[in-house]
């Protein structure tokens, strides 16, 4: 099977036919929201000069090391936490001021040497050019281009509850700078009329999402915000709450999970009403009273046409969900474990070292995943121990992969066998393509292995088999009894 087969076999729920149909509009804009979110090209290095390039990255580069939030291996596209970055001399830690780490970076013009998580004393191209740093993106180009793109949707929609429902032709400098003032982002002016002004593919989306809004909420005293102080406040809230009611000691979800909404619309003036409540429950009753009053509007964004589609989220009676249909069988060849559905199959497997997640493949999500932490906060609701697939020891493996294999690996050394096997294996893609595998690729399908198939022994232990399940669907879905109010705007 072509890469392009498996490309297509995987996404075929996304489309109306099973397939993209190219000369239907709306099937373009869902392969090109597909691209969005996987990331059309390969991985690049950052280096030098793409560091230099626009100066957010050596901002954004400071405030990841800073707060040790790890960085992706141009080598083996592993997570990597440094420890120290020297610059022409100078030793900096995650301790130091994120501001002299990056004017540093710049007065050296990207010269430096990394160290940490096997990287120790290279340069900035040991780091990938993940999305957030501008690469591998597709048509979006990472964090910074999403935030303008969000920020330019607000404009636009505070254009449209000034003027009323608007063509593309409305999309004037001089009438965006009119209502300029009434939002509240975290780009500058110039980047959100310089993107409206020359991106325009993007033309029709603002406008068909600013005129399906305003249909629905003719409320002409909103504030459109994103990334503002108003959102930092609500989700630090929200994060609060749902750490003391609802998480397991030491897991945490993402906020998108809570609620995916990438802007918010509000006659508030603060955020003052929301943070007094004391629960999740009671914040989430909140929002949803605020929305069906028109006073608070999360918006889930895509990109879309003149005539999007619209569906709101947990405001009414949610839909029923799939039921359990029973799960793969083991195998060598592949790290993936599926759980079946009475609607889309879920695969669990690793997505990067170390991380876990369960991938939800129908036509619901649209590509949701619920990772690790979420999954044994999951199975702690449902009165069942964590787990941590990434501790194996050998025998215990080996009884769990034969209760669930047609071939059975004949012990400890049948099972080094598979994983020397594995290891002279080739990488098929990335910047390894056709370097073996090595060990950390054999340990990789290990533990992926022992996560999922972990998953399918509680399945067959459990007895609400439908239960657990619906509850990893509602956490991917963002309709966890949990999650909050919010509008779709687009596919």
């Amino acid at each position: 099977m072509s890469v392009f087969d498996k490309f297509f076999e995987r996404y075929s729920y996304r489309f109306p036919k099973g397939y993209p149909d190219f000369t239907n509009k709306q099937d373009i804009l869902i392969l090109e929201n597909i691209f969005n979110e996987i990331g059309l090209f390969e991985i690049g290095a950052l280096g030098r000069d793409a560091i230099m390039k626009y100066p957010y990255r050596a901002e954004l580069f400071a405030q990841k090391f800073t707060t040790e939030d790890p960085f992706t291996s141009a080598k083996t596209e592993e997570d990597v936490v440094l420890d120290k970055i020297v610059i022409k001399g100078k030793e900096f830690t995650p301790k130091d001021d994120p501001k002299d780490i990056e004017k540093a970076i710049i007065d050296a013009e990207g010269i430096a040497k990394l160290y940490g998580g096997g990287i120790n004393g290279l340069s900035f191209a040991a780091i990938a050019k993940t999305k957030e740093f501008g690469g591998g993106g597709g048509a979006r180009g990472g964090a910074a281009n999403t935030a303008i793109q969000e920020s330019s949707q607000s404009l636009v929609n505070a254009l449209a509850y000034k003027m009323g429902e608007l063509k593309v032709e409305d999309l004037t400098e001089e009438n965006l700078k009119s209502v300029i003032n009434e939002i509240e982002v975290d780009v500058s002016n110039e980047k959100m009329l310089d993107f409206i002004e020359n991106q325009s593919s993007w033309k029709e989306s603002f406008v068909g999402t600013a005129n399906a809004l305003i249909s629905r909420f003719p409320n002409k005293n909103y504030t459109q915000h994103r990334g503002s102080n108003f959102v930092k406040e609500l989700y630090k809230h929200a994060a609060e709450m749902l750490k003391k009611d609802i998480l397991a000691p030491g897991t945490k979800v993402g906020m998108d999970k809570w609620n995916p909404a990438d802007i918010w619309m509000t006659t508030l003036d603060s955020t003052d009403i929301l943070t007094q409540t004391t629960s999740i429950q009671d914040l989430n009753a909140l929002i949803l009273q605020l929305y069906i009053d028109k006073i608070l509007i999360g918006v889930s964004l895509k990109k879309t046409d003149l005539n999007p589609p619209v569906k709101a989220f947990q405001v009414g009676k949610e839909a029923a969900l799939d039921t359990y249909e029973g799960h793969s069988d083991a195998t060598l060849s592949t790290k993936s474990t599926y759980i079946f559905t009475s609607g889309p199959r879920i695969e669990f497997r690793t997505f990067g070292a170390p991380g876990f997640a369960a991938e939800i493949q129908g036509t619901k999500a649209g590509g949701g995943k619920a990772g690790l932490g979420p999954i044994n906060t999951i199975l702690k609701g449902n009165n069942i121990s964590p787990i941590d697939p990434a501790n194996v020891n050998k025998e215990d493996f080996i009884d769990l992969y034969n209760k669930y294999a047609k071939e059975k690996i004949d012990g400890v050394a049948g099972l080094d066998q598979i994983l020397s096997d594995k290891s002279s294996e080739t990488v098929k893609s990335g910047v390894m393509k056709g370097k073996p595998k090595g060990s950390r690729g054999a340990n990789d399908w290990l533990i992926s292995r022992n996560f999922g198939l972990q998953i399918v022994d509680i399945f067959n232990d459990v007895e609400d088999k439908d239960g657990l399940l619906q509850d990893i669907l509602r956490y991917a879905y963002s309709s966890n009894e949990w999650s909050s109010a919010y509008i779709k705007i687009g596919n």
